[in-house]
């Protein structure tokens, strides 16, 4: 509701694997899935570094749409879990680390 609040978004699910992976309860719900991302990749690109980090990975939105679904994909096959005090080490991270690590990756 107020992007300009926003330091850092995380986008995450929670799902049953088994549920996820053997039915789907209702496949209309992702119809627009693909459209959703697409935008999203298109307006980060047209906001810029200065707005959108995840912008300096790419100069297209065809670049950056082929960046994210390769990590995503990579995630799905090896998955990661990060606890916020992890997330104070990466690179580039924007989060304030008040807590000491828990570990690095």
């Amino acid at each position: 509701m107020f992007p300009e609040r926003s330091r850092s978004v995380v986008i995450g699910v929670v799902a049953t694997e088994f549920d996820w992976y053997t039915s789907f309860k209702d496949p209309e719900t992702n119809n627009d899935t693909d459209k959703v991302f697409l935008r999203f990749v298109g307006e980060c690109i047209e906001a810029g570094k200065e707005s959108c980090p995840l912008a300096e990975l790419a100069e297209t939105k065809e670049d950056l749409t082929e960046k994210l679904i390769t990590s995503i994909w990579a995630v799905r096959d090896e998955p990661a879990a990060l606890l916020a005090t992890q997330m104070c080490g990466l690179p580039r991270s924007s989060m304030r680390c008040t807590a000491p690590r828990a570990g690095r990756l």
